[in-house]
């Protein structure tokens, strides 16, 4: 199964990331390329669901995407996830951890959704 996600403003439009300095370098998908607000949401599903309580297979509203971010960095400042434990169970590193909370905010303040394409 593949589970691609990508951030479109009011449901309908992908739009273009417009990165100041370093972008994202996150998991891409069958479908997603990371150049037009996209990544490999399979890579990420079970982290982000244990960690924020939400899943990547749903519809995720930009305010829920802005507390995503924020939950991850309130875990990563009072030190509830280290380095180690990204690594050991669930096989990221802490620069995807990083971007990915960095990602949620940044499309969470622009008024985006976070949107999935499944294919079976």
């Amino acid at each position: 199964m593949v589970l691609d996600n990508f951030f479109a403003k009011k449901k309908i439009i992908l739009i273009e990331d417009d990165w100041e300095g370093k972008k994202p370098n996150l998991c891409l998908g069958l479908f997603a390329s990371g150049d037009d607000g996209s990544f490999g949401g399979h890579a990420y599903r079970k982290m982000i669901y244990e960690l924020t309580g939400y899943d990547l297979s749903n519809e995720i509203s930009p305010e829920e995407l802005r507390e995503m971010a924020t939950k991850m960095e309130t875990l990563l400042t009072e030190n509830k996830i280290t380095e180690k434990e990204l690594l050991m169970k669930y096989r990221r590193d802490l620069q995807e951890y990083k971007d990915l909370m960095r990602l949620f905010r940044y499309y969470g303040n622009k008024d985006c959704y976070l949107e999935t394409l499944v294919a079976i």
